[in-house]
Formats: structure tokens, sequence, C-alpha cells
């Protein structure tokens, strides 16, 4: 069964980032195993690609992303993961396109939007950034830090009584939240 090897090199993928010897060819061993028994996953290569990610090779990780979208187009995981490995690149306007699309294919994610948001504020694309800041609001009426970069880009774009009004409402959580 595919999912046996899946566990065995989580349990390897564990342990990589300590750098123990093995680990990371044993994870791969054991994914690449999976991925023969059921060769038809998406999911395996994404996989296979955050584990390359944790083994600080990005190259490999987004041909392993590759694979995995010609798998499955729209694969928002997958997109997600390759927006992460952009900023990490610096590659920010490319990493943008990839949450707007990963955006599209999760209209209720509200931490898609506040990356999203959060890119474009980043990027002094306020205007934008409202919208994709709002979005995550409207999903998550509780999200804080939306809400913080909300009320700073209400503030660039000019709308200081509706940033007022965001970091009035921070106040307000905060106070509700003390023991």
């Amino acid at each position: 069964n595919h999912r046996n090897f899946l566990m065995q090199g989580r349990v390897f993928e564990a342990v990589v980032p300590l750098e123990i010897e093995g680990a990371y060819t044993n994870a791969k061993q054991s994914y690449e195993a999976a991925l023969a028994l059921n060769p038809e996953s998406p999911e395996i290569y994404l996989i296979l690609a955050r584990l390359e990610v944790s083994n600080k090779d990005n190259k490999a990780a987004k041909d392993y992303i590759a694979k995995a979208l010609e798998k499955k187009g729209d694969y928002a995981d997958a997109i997600f993961l390759l927006s992460q490995i952009q900023i990490s690149e610096d590659d920010v306007a490319n990493a943008v396109k990839s949450v707007e699309a990963v955006a599209t294919l999760s209209p209720s994610d509200p931490g898609i939007f506040f990356q999203l948001g959060l890119l474009y504020y980043n990027q002094k694309t306020y205007q934008n950034a409202v919208m994709a800041l709002e979005r995550a609001v409207t999903l998550n009426p509780q999200y804080a830090n939306a809400k913080y970069f909300l009320g700073l880009s209400y503030y660039q774009v000019g709308e200081k009584e509706k940033a007022l009004a965001q970091f009035k409402e921070l106040r307000l959580v905060d106070v509700l939240n003390r023991p």
C-alpha cells in the first residue's frame, strides 16, 4: 500500500531539517516507492516537493510542483508552495501571480487572502491590498493580523477613518481576550 511508504517517508522527513545522516535519502526513497505504487497521485509529487524544500533544493522542488500540476492543474496546495518558494527567492511578482491563482481556486480561505494582501502591501499596491485584506476579514472577522494590515492599507489609500476603525476593533479584541 502506498500509504505505508508515505507514513515511513514522513517519519524520515521530520528529521531532515536536523541534518541527520540518511534522513533525506530514506524519506525520498520511501516517497518514490509510494509514487511507484500510485503514479497518478499529484499529492505524492507535492510531498516530494516539500521534502526538497526541507533539503534546501528549490529547483528540484519546483520540478516536483510542475509534475503535481501536470496531474492536477488546479492543485491549490502545489501553487501555494510554489508561491512560498518564489517569495523565498525574492520573486515577488511571480509569487503574487501564484497566490492570485490560489485565491481563485480557494475563494473561502482567509489565510490565502491575507497572504495576497500582504504581498500587495509589500509591493505598495495598497488598493489591491485593501481588496484582498477586506476579503480575509470578511471570511474571518477575528483575523487580527488581517485587520492590522487592512488598517495600514486603508491609511495608505487615504481612508483614515476606516484605518482608525480597524485599529479600534483590534484594541477591543485585545481587551476582550484578557483574563
